[in-house]
């Protein structure tokens, strides 16, 4: 998801701009669903790359890197991989990144792909690299010692505090922990340089102060899958917290101006989902789904520990009874305001403690390229106190800044309905089209407008716009305000169904009276 700025000059020129990114989305790094395509990135480089090129960062065919063999897509019929590849190099001109650091971010990527390349095999139940000679190339890329690299990914540092002392243990990894390590680290890399780029485009559209913008909110909408993991439940929870606003904007807010005004005015139902967002993000009584997962985080270390079943026990224990919560053999279901949408524990645990080990941040702190250092700013030791922040709370406090910067706005929507599966024209598909009508709340809405009026406008406002309709109200009109706006609903003989006036408004049915 993305929400940019677009600003303008007080003579309404756009002369600046902002991108704030959230949610990107990582894990399309290391795994996909097949039939998809991880980052462009990644096939523009080797489609596009010069034989120079191809030689310094170690480029062969597609189908030689593990994560991008993933899925079996390679290629995609209307994008021309060389061509977008000439594209992102100029853009990256374009905005200031210079040939030395453009350098720098290729290198990254491909790094990335070559550290997918390094797999484990079990020995005497540990993790051993299976073999060494891949570790060579991502450690000269990434600019780091090759047996420092093999280390890191097959064993970490914990420390532990007993009695006033604490030590540091050397803990070895399973094969299922090292490649969980080595995807977290490939995943940071490709943020941290993501990150980067937008930080680049923001320094290159700066303004030092702010006149007007239009902020503009770009977010993909529900996701439900055939399995939905701690991904979609952070981005059907962000998805929650939108239509709430929308809900409080249209539905609420629209009913609570007639009843104010005192409008004769039939209330329409319609779910207000505060109950769904609450349950996920309370913090306590009762504790919302991210507090309880939180807790277990910070419990309960190791994969394969069984901390997503202990998760999903105390969800049980603890929200069990909640009407929009349920749980099945392998999760638990929400019921969102759009549908029922059933979670895979599976992996749950271990995505919102996305910590990157301090190790692994060590590690690349530890590389001699200063560009890949200053992606790893961290001050390791004032981060070993307290609780490292988890995922799922960096997600909610995001959702809800985005919120509380939405709600100053004047918000206008865009509902995007997704016709098809196949991403081809033409191809409608009735079922689908209907349950997204349904689960965006639309048939709410076009009820509220059918019933409600377009236009509404304070009596005084009115008589100064259409004063000079009549002798009576032109130059102006002597009486009652509410009299004035009668007379001149009256000297054009609009039907009496048509509006209504309030305490301080007129209401009018349809703009076009």
């Amino acid at each position: 998801g993305k929400y940019f700025e677009i600003q303008f000059s007080p003579g309404g020129e756009p002369d600046g701009g902002k991108i704030s990114n959230f949610l990107l989305e990582k894990s399309r790094v290391v795994m996909r669903n097949p039939g998809e395509r991880s980052f462009h990135i990644f096939y523009q480089l080797i489609e596009g790359a010069s034989a120079e090129q191809k030689h310094s960062l170690g480029i062969t065919s597609m189908d030689y890197y593990y994560y991008l063999s993933l899925s079996g897509s390679y290629k995609v019929d209307d994008i021309d991989d060389r061509r977008e590849f000439q594209e992102t190099l100029h853009a990256m001109n374009v905005i200031g990144i210079f040939a030395e650091e453009q350098t720098l971010v290729l290198q990254i990527v491909a790094g990335v792909l070559h550290l997918g390349n390094i797999s484990f095999k079990e020995v005497g139940n540990y993790a051993a690299v299976e073999s060494e000679e891949f570790l060579a190339f991502p450690a000269y890329l990434l600019g780091i010692n090759q047996d420092r690299l093999k280390e890191k990914l097959t064993s970490r540092q914990m420390d532990s505090k007993w009695g006033g002392k604490s030590e540091s243990i050397h803990v070895t990894l399973n094969v299922e922990q090292a490649c969980y390590t080595r995807d977290a680290l490939s995943k940071a890399l490709h943020a941290r340089v993501f990150d980067f780029l937008v930080d680049s485009i923001n320094k290159a559209m700066e303004k030092d102060h702010e006149e007007y913008n239009i902020g503009v909110l770009d977010i993909y909408g529900f996701e439900i899958f055939q399995k939905n993991g701690f991904e979609q439940f952070c981005i059907n929870f962000v998805n929650e917290k939108l239509q709430q606003i929308f809900i409080e904007l249209t539905l609420k807010a629209e009913q609570e101006e007639y009843v104010q005004e005192g409008i004769r005015w039939t209330p329409i139902e319609y779910f207000n989902n505060k109950i769904v967002c609450d349950l996920i993000e309370n913090k306590v009584n009762p504790p919302g789904i991210m507090s309880i997962l939180d807790d277990v985080c910070a419990t309960m270390h190791a994969v394969g520990e069984g901390a997503d079943q202990t998760l999903l026990q105390k969800l049980q224990m603890q929200i069990g009874n909640h009407e929009h919560f349920n749980s099945w053999n392998q999760g638990f279901i929400i019921h969102h305001y759009a549908g029922k949408v059933s979670y895979d524990m599976d992996g749950f645990c271990e995505r919102n403690r996305d910590v990157l080990f301090m190790d692994l941040i060590e590690l690349m702190q530890s590389s001699e390229l200063p560009f890949i250092k200053s992606l790893f700013p961290e001050n390791l030791q004032a981060d070993k106190k307290g609780r490292p922040t988890t995922a799922g709370s960096k997600i909610k406090k995001q959702a809800n800044d985005l919120v509380s910067t939405l709600m100053k706005c004047t918000p206008h929507y865009i509902r995007c309905i997704k016709p098809n599966e196949t991403k081809k024209p033409r191809d409608w598909e009735e079922s689908r089209v209907k349950h997204q009508v349904e689960y965006l709340g639309l048939k709410e809405n076009i009820r509220v407008r059918r019933a409600g009026y377009a236009y509404r406008r304070i009596f005084q406002k009115f008589l100064q716009r259409y004063a000079i309709l009549t002798k009576a109200t032109w130059p102006s009109w002597r009486g009652d305000e509410k009299q004035g706006v009668l007379h001149l609903l009256q000297s054009v003989n609009m039907d009496s169904d048509q509006f209504q006036l309030g305490k301080s408004k007129v209401f009018i049915k349809a703009p076009e009276s």
